[in-house]
């Protein structure tokens, strides 16, 4: 028998790592107590990890990689009125001392968003939705509400606590470890509900910010009910600011709400509350509608970019994505086996259009990649090095990437090829994608016009299978009619604009 001890360090890996994670576990509580605060605008305790100014270096480090992400809709005049319209709320806010930026982001989905610390974004496919400045400024408003109750830090401290609990019970037990990925995602589940807190939070605080800044505060409720209809339409893609701010319906009725009682105080004060019905009228004659077809579009079988000048062909049935900085083809969104990405890779006067060059750059650059082998030769016509490149993925397996570098222009095209294991076979499809890349000479591409928004006024009784039937109209008669808020009824009640999508080119829409 061996004498008592009082103390006894540990003998085993589990009492270890039970040791280590209740140390872990405390400090993790001592952390979230300390981060407790109570945000003015919300006057709820709530558990932050970051300094108001951590938060704004936050903001101002990301704005700029969302503009070159997304890119920035080419209109001054709309931009103007944009920022102009977007400040007023901002000053009406609780905290009109953060850093603000609003920007229109040049792309279709109909989206707003936030950034921690000031930045506030809204795309050209969400204007295109809009009835009136009321309606702008409600948006805004519901995003300036995410900034002054510091939901973005918020959630990102939230996640920081969860994380450390799916790390802390990894180290308790094996079961832990093997049950991590299903924490993490009732985590996700977790974080949505509260999401769904902060959008009501963000509602509240949108609809006395945009009445504190004159404008009509049913304008948030309205739009609301326009992105349930949008939602509800049969076989339409739901647009991401529905993924991110759920439940518009019933929030649309809880806005309602919560203006009435300011709109009967403005009546009680005289005060008059603005609309905005024909100024946002002068800010949509011309607004881009749905993708841009200059910066790339599918004909024919083919991803024809008119800016850059040049195509290249889709296997059959494939998919795009399309953005400033990148094009992306794939065979199944659900459940992807091959995807191809193409990007302009940086030059400079090192390796200057040179692709081989390019190509013993990314090799040096990249630590991952342990083995480079390809030949340079022309493609249509153009300077190429074309090869495949193996990186090890720390676990000592190989993964085999496909990689070309094109040289067109005053640019060099990178194109990096990835397919599954089980799918071999798509690694040809791949490298025939590369090989179909070429200048664009067609005419009519090279100059492609986009859709764009034209506003009529239009006389009552007017039939909609009329507006509906017009020649040059580039959507259906369902989309025209919820663009324009036209109902089911067969005509026009009342003089008033709507909003025509017309198309400006023969080749676009195809």
């Amino acid at each position: 028998m061996e004498p008592p001890t009082r103390h006894r360090p540990p003998r085993h890996a589990a009492d270890r790592a039970l040791a280590t994670g209740t140390l872990a576990a405390l400090a993790l509580a001592l952390a979230a107590l300390a981060a407790c605060v109570t945000n003015p605008a919300t006057g709820r305790s709530q558990l932050v990890f970051y300094s108001v100014d951590q938060e704004l270096r936050i903001g101002h480090r990301e704005d700029p990689r969302i503009r070159a992400e997304y890119g920035v809709y080419d209109d001054e005049a709309l931009l103007e009125w944009f920022e102009t319209l977007s400040m007023k709320i901002a000053r009406a806010s609780d905290r009109p001392d953060y850093d603000y930026r609003f920007t229109v982001l040049d792309t279709p989905v109909v989206n707003a968003f936030a950034l921690p610390g000031g930045p506030v974004y809204a795309t050209r496919g969400l204007l295109a939705y809009a009835h009136d400045e009321a309606e702008v400024a409600g948006v805004v408003g519901h995003e300036v509400g995410h900034v002054n109750a510091r939901h973005g830090v918020e959630q990102m401290s939230r996640q920081q606590i969860l994380g450390g609990v799916v790390g802390v019970a990894s180290l308790l037990s094996p079961k832990a470890r093997r049950a991590s990925d299903l924490l993490g995602t009732a985590a996700g589940l977790l974080l949505l509900q509260y999401s769904r807190n902060h959008e009501r939070e963000a509602d509240t605080l949108g609809v006395r910010y945009e009445f504190a800044a004159g404008w009509d505060p049913l304008g948030v409720a309205r739009f609301l009910g326009v992105l349930d209809r949008i939602s509800a339409r049969g076989g339409q893609t739901l647009p991401v600011w529905l993924s991110t701010h759920p439940d518009p319906g019933q929030r649309s009725a809880r806005a309602r709400e919560l203006a009435r009682p300011l709109i009967a105080r403005a009546r009680a004060e005289g005060r008059d509350l603005a609309v905005g019905t024909e100024t946002l009228r002068a800010r949509l004659d011309g607004l881009v509608y749905g993708d841009d077809p200059r910066q790339g579009f599918v004909l024919d079988g083919a991803f024809r970019h008119p800016a850059l000048r040049f195509r290249f062909d889709l296997p059959p049935g494939w998919k795009v994505s399309n953005t400033p900085q990148r094009v992306v083809v794939y065979d199944e969104p659900r459940q992807t086996t091959a995807l191809l990405e193409l990007r302009v890779a940086a030059s400079d006067q090192e390796v200057g259009l040179d692709p081989e060059r390019h190509a013993r750059r990314l090799a040096a650059a990249n630590p991952r990649i342990v083995a480079l082998e390809g030949t340079s030769e022309t493609v249509h016509g153009l300077p190429a090095w074309i090869g495949q490149a193996t990186l090890g993925d720390g676990t000592g397996a190989a993964v085999p990437l496909l990689v070309a570098f094109i040289a067109h222009r005053e640019n060099v095209y990178r194109f990096t090829g990835r397919w599954a294991a089980s799918a071999d076979r798509q690694r040809s499809l791949l490298e025939a994608t590369i090989r179909s890349f070429h200048p664009e000479t067609d005419p009519e591409v090279l100059r492609v016009r986009p859709v764009v928004l034209r506003l009529e006024d239009v006389a009552p009784g007017t039939a909609i299978a009329d507006l509906c039937g017009r020649r040059n109209l580039a959507v259906d008669c369902q989309e025209l009619r919820l663009l324009n808020r036209l109902g089911n009824a067969p005509t026009v009640a009342q003089t008033r604009w709507i909003k025509l999508p017309v198309r400006q080119s023969p080749v676009y829409p195809p």
